[in-house]
């Protein structure tokens, strides 16, 4: 009976590690890939993110989140984001366009946390020479490097350091909390004016004034998108030396 009972718990601890290992092995593979994937529970990573670098699995190499990544087909309503810092989080991290791993930038001097998702839409070139970028709105925190498909509500307008910048707002789509929205006047307006407030304090305690505009709809934000896509379709061409720099 011992001898059973044995023979039992050892059958159970190898079915068990060869679950652990088979779980081992999927998390090893999604991680070559480097991302989280944010949208409805039918969805994958689509097949035309992981062809655009051939033998991917073969190579070992990680998908770059702004090269590798096609910013969907719906554009410039919609699109996927790539986060770079969670909602709620005081630190801020920022893509290393070198390399494509999230780095720590700085801690926020000020008292106070970014009001959504921010991140970036892949394969898109600002006029600040960084991707362009996005707050998505979503009633969760989401990581870094979680793709996240958005619709566009509206643009803000910053001057930073003598220079626009400009943040597309967006909603998560599979997010039954903000998907209704289809502008940014259509969400309470205290929210719009936690957004520009945010970007008006966040750099206060650091010497630095920043200039917010306020909200535009969603019109407004397409041709940013697009003339983003464009710039970068240009110096794909030309090549990116000397991009993961600054």
């Amino acid at each position: 009976m011992g001898s059973v009972r044995a023979s039992k718990i050892v059958n159970h601890k190898g079915h068990e590690g060869a679950r652990r290992n088979h779980e081992a092995k999927s998390f090893v593979s999604f991680v070559v890939y480097g991302f989280a994937f944010c949208g409805s529970p039918s969805q994958t990573i689509q097949p035309s993110i992981i062809e655009t670098v051939p033998n991917l699995s073969q190579r070992g190499l990680m998908i770059h989140p702004w090269h590798d990544v096609t910013p969907g087909d719906k554009l410039p309503q919609e699109f996927y984001t790539i986060v770079e810092i969670p909602f709620g989080s005081s630190v801020k991290y920022e893509l290393d366009k070198a390399s494509g791993m999230i780095k720590l930038d700085r801690v926020l001097y000020s008292a106070v946390y970014y009001p959504a998702n921010y991140g970036f839409i892949p394969q898109t070139l600002a006029e600040d020479d960084d991707p362009l970028d996005v707050l998505v709105l979503c009633q969760e925190t989401v990581v870094p490097l979680t793709m996240i498909h958005a619709r566009t509500i509206g643009l803000m307008t910053m001057i930073d350091t003598g220079k626009k910048d400009h943040k597309i707002i967006a909603v998560a789509t599979q997010d039954p909390e903000f998907n209704a929205y289809r502008e940014a006047k259509d969400m309470p307006p205290h929210r719009s004016l936690m957004l520009r407030r945010f970007f008006q304090d966040y750099k206060q305690l650091e010497g630095k004034a920043v200039e917010v505009d306020e909200i535009q709809p969603a019109a407004e934000a397409y041709p940013i998108i697009n003339d983003a896509l464009h710039r970068y379709s240009e110096q794909r061409r030309k090549g990116f030396k000397g991009f993961g720099s600054h």
